[in-house]
């Protein structure tokens, strides 16, 4: 679920940056090449911010002792 909250939205909003970034500045590059450098930076983003908010797990401490 984790993925969810931050990395899904971090993707969406990394696609969607590439996208007009890549519309606006690079109007000669085709049409299914932007399509897969937007979906590239858009995974890559999305796993290199799951491995960065990773959470870690915490030490659960045994209240019985």
């Amino acid at each position: 679920m984790r993925f969810f909250k931050y990395s899904f939205p971090i993707a969406v909003l990394v696609g969607t940056l590439a996208w007009i970034m890549i519309g606006n500045s690079y109007e000669e590059v085709a049409y299914d090449m932007r399509v897969y450098i937007t979906i590239g930076a858009a995974i890559f983003s999305g796993l290199l911010s799951s491995v960065l908010f990773r959470k870690e797990k915490e030490e659960q401490i045994d209240e019985k002792k």
